[in-house]
C-alpha cells in the first residue's frame, strides 16, 4: 500500500515538473528515447522510471533528485540514516574480509605447506555475522539482528567443524540446535515482554 501512495506522489511530481517546463508527453518521451506510453504510465504511477531516466530528468528540470521525487524534509531525513547504515555494514563486512584476505595472503606466503589455509575465509563467516547482528541490535532492527544471530550461530558450528578437523560433528551441531533454541527462546520472551 505505502509503495502505491509513493509511485502515486511520483507520478504527480513527474507530471507537474513537465507541465512547468513546458513538455508534453510526447516531447519528453522523445527527449528520453521512451514512448509517450511510458511517460504517461510513470505520470498515473502504475509504474517507475529506472534510476537513470530520474537522475536525467532532475538534471532536465534543474532540480534536486530529492525535489523531482517529491520527498519532504522529514522523509530525506529518513532516508540518510538508511544510507548511513548501509555505508557502516558495509564498511565492517568489508573490514573482515580485507582481514582475512591478508591473512589468506600471509599464510600463502609465509607458510605455503600449510594445509587448508582457505579456513580463514570460513572463520570469516561467523566473525562478519556477529558484527551485523551487533550492529542491527543497536539500531534496533530486530528481525535483521535475530537472522544475523542465527547465521553466526551456524557459521560458527561449520567454521568449529572444518576448523577442528571433528571427524563426528554431532556435538557441534547438537550444541548449534541448542543455541539456536536459546536465540528462539530469548527472542519471544523480549517480543511478548515489549507487547507488555
Amino acid at each position: 500500500m505505502e509503495s502505491e501512495l509513493l509511485k502515486k506522489r511520483l507520478g504527480e511530481s513527474l507530471s507537474a515538473h513537465r507541465k512547468k517546463a513546458g513538455y508534453t508527453q510526447s516531447e519528453l518521451g522523445e527527449k528520453l528515447n521512451y514512448s509517450d506510453k511510458s511517460i504517461s504510465k510513470w505520470e498515473r504511477g502504475d509504474g517507475l522510471p529506472d534510476v537513470g531516466v530520474i537522475i536525467a530528468l532532475a538534471q532536465m528540470y534543474g532540480v534536486t533528485t530529492d525535489e523531482l521525487l517529491g520527498l519532504s524534509p522529514a522523509e530525506k531525513k529518513a532516508v540518510e540514516p538508511t544510507a548511513r547504515r548501509a555505508t557502516k555494514l558495509l564498511t565492517f563486512s568489508g573490514l573482515i574480509w580485507l582481514c582475512a584476505s591478508v591473512i589468506f595472503i600471509i599464510l600463502v606466503l609465509f607458510a605455503p605447506n600449510m594445509h587448508n589455509k582457505w579456513l580463514c575465509f570460513v572463520v570469516a563467516l561467523p566473525i562478519n555475522a556477529a558484527a551485523l547482528c551487533a550492529l542491527f541490535l543497536k539500531w534496533r532492527s530486530y528481525g535483521w539482528a535475530f537472522g544475523a544471530l542465527c547465521a553466526a550461530i551456524w557459521t560458527a558450528c561449520v567454521s568449529v567443524h572444518l576448523v577442528f578437523g571433528i571427524r563426528n560433528p554431532l556435538i557441534v551441531y547438537a550444541a548449534g540446535v541448542l543455541l539456536q533454541l536459546a536465540a528462539f527462546t530469548v527472542s519471544g520472551i523480549t517480543l511478548l515482554h515489549k507487547q507488555k
